[in-house]
Parts: structure tokens; sequence; C-alpha cells
């Protein structure tokens, strides 16, 4: 009876160890159809077009970037041109053909709400009428004249504009606030000192200074006043600690001519006042020499950035240092 016993039982187990077997190699089998019919699925040629996501993201990236700098190129050619198909009119006294960037109401309003800004000159006493919504003339720039309030657009926005930054109205552009006299050079290194953005800057006061040695006999002195005269353009962010810090041992007497802007008008100093003094500085070159770095020995300091300039002179030098005065006062207010 035992022996029966045990046969059934060896029986049983090897019939459930074949169900079992059988049972993992059909399971295997169905994963092996399922793989081999996604395999041949995915190297079948698909009869559907190509779509985006299958020409891939790096091209999508790339023709999106060219777009892009194709449209800021498209866009600064097209207002270059504007501007000077404009100014063609304005200069032959013709009426543009081209139409405005807005409805025909929208430049009819304009037409008629003409801003006018009265501004003296310095040199003649004269008042003058400016149309603020038109581009200073550049015989207004060479003298004494600052340029209108506008805003203002860098050329690093507009290498970069989309629709959505680009603005319509009363965009100014970099030439307006260039002397357009200078030469090319000098209207690069302005534009280059233009572009940068400062890390480091902090608001200050442009000061100008004269000097004259303290020996010179009153002869000399009373013939050089109307001859040229040595002055300073620096700027000061501590008006009080650099007037009264000055050392009296210095073989050049020091007195104050002018202060940019000047604090006495309630005025806020220059907010970017190491950008004006390059800027100052750069436009000066051109005019002027600046005269070698001197080591005074009786207050042991090294005097640099003088220029010597005439009494005609100073008219221009004064000019040109209240443009970029108002160039900060616009852009940096």
């Amino acid at each position: 009876m035992s022996n029966t016993f045990h046969q059934k039982q060896e029986q049983e187990q090897s019939g459930r160890s074949h169900r079992e077997n059988d049972e993992h190699n059909s399971s295997t089998s169905m994963e092996e159809f399922d793989y081999v019919s996604q395999k041949s699925e995915t190297l079948a040629p698909s009869n559907n077009p190509h779509t985006k996501t299958s020409l891939g993201t790096s091209f999508l990236d790339w023709w999106a970037s060219w777009k892009r700098d194709l449209y800021s190129i498209w866009w600064s050619l097209n207002r270059k041109l504007n501007r000077m198909y404009r100014w063609m009119c304005s200069f032959y006294q013709t009426r543009p053909l081209l139409p405005s960037r807005g409805t025909e109401q929208e430049s009819n309003n304009t037409m008629q709400h003409e801003v006018y800004s009265v501004v003296k000159d310095i040199n003649s006493g004269d008042e003058l009428v400016l149309n603020i919504k038109k581009p200073v003339d550049p015989l207004l720039l060479r003298s004494n004249i600052p340029p209108v309030h506008r805003k203002h657009l860098p050329p690093k926005l507009s290498l970069v504009a989309t629709l959505g930054t680009v603005p319509r109205h009363n965009v100014v552009v970099l030439e307006d606030w260039i002397n357009p006299l200078l030469s090319q050079k000098t209207q690069l290194m302005l534009q280059s000192e233009l572009c940068n953005s400062d890390s480091f800057d902090c608001p200050g006061y442009i000061c100008v200074f004269s000097y004259e040695e303290k020996n010179h006999s009153l002869s000399s002195l009373s013939s050089n006043v109307h001859s040229t005269s040595l002055i300073q353009i620096s700027r000061v962010s501590d008006l009080k600690r650099h007037l009264h810090g000055y050392s009296p041992h210095c073989r050049y007497r020091r007195s104050l001519l002018e202060i940019f802007p000047s604090p006495s008008n309630a005025s806020k100093p220059c907010q970017v006042s190491f950008k004006v003094e390059r800027l100052i500085h750069k436009e000066l070159e051109e005019s002027f020499n600046w005269l070698p770095g001197i080591n005074c020995e009786a207050c042991g300091l090294l005097h640099d950035n003088w220029l010597q300039i005439s009494s005609e002179d100073w008219d221009n030098v004064r000019g040109l240092i209240l443009r970029w005065i108002e160039y900060s006062r616009v852009i940096y207010s």
C-alpha cells in the first residue's frame, strides 16, 4: 500500500512540473512574439508624413534662432532705410509717401499734438523752439544745446528684437546723442562705450577745475587770461570731501569753474558718472590733446587728465558736457 501511495505522489509531482514548464514556455513565447512584432512595426516604413517631432529638437532650435536673427536684421535695416528716406524728404521739403507706423487716425492725432520745447542757446542767448518728435539738427548738436527729452533704444536691443519688445513710437537711436560731425573712429568709440553695460557705476557729479601756477608774475597772468588755461574734467562722488581735500602745498592754484548737474538746482546727481566721464574724455580727444601727467614735487601727486584750452573753446566744451549729462538724465533717471 505504501508503494502505491508513493507512486501516486510521484506521478502528481511530475504532472505538476510539466504543467508549470508549459505555462512558462507559453509566456516566454508570447513575450518574444510581442517583441518581434514591435520590432517589425518600428522597422517597417511608415506611411505617415514626417512631423515636427521627427525633425529633431536641434533642427527646430536652429531654425527658430535663424528666424529670430533674420527678423532682427530685417527690422534694423527697415528702420534705417525709413529714417534715411524721411530725412531726405525733410531735406528736400517734400512729403513722404511711406505710411506712418499706425492708422491714419493715430498719425493725425500725433500731428495735432506735437510737442515743442523752448531751448536757450548758451552762446548767443537766443531762445529756439524745437519739435521734440523730430531728430536734432547736426548744427545744434555742435552748439551748446543739449538734446531733447525722448525715449531711447540701445542698439543691442535692436539686434535681438522680437514682436513683443520692439517699441513702435518715439524711438531714438544712438545717432541722436553722438555728434555727427565727429570722425568715424570717434563715433565708433562712443558707440562701443554706449553699448557697454558697466558692472559697477555710481552716482556723482562732473566737475571742471582750472589750474594756474602760483609763482607766475602778475604780468604773465594778465597776459595769459585771454590766451589759454589749464582745466581738468573729472567725476566726483563726494563734493565736500573733494573740494576741501586739495593740498595747499601744491604749486598749482585750483579753482572750481562749474559742476554738472548743478547741485544748487536740487537736481539729482548723474547716475552713471563713470560712463559719462569716459564719454566726455573720448569725444574731447579728437579736438584737444591731453597733457602728459605732471609730477608735482610740492604735494607729491600726479596731475593727469589736464587740457589746455582757450576762452573760445570753453563754450564748446561746456555744451559737450551738457549733452552727455542730459543723456544720463534721460536714459538712467
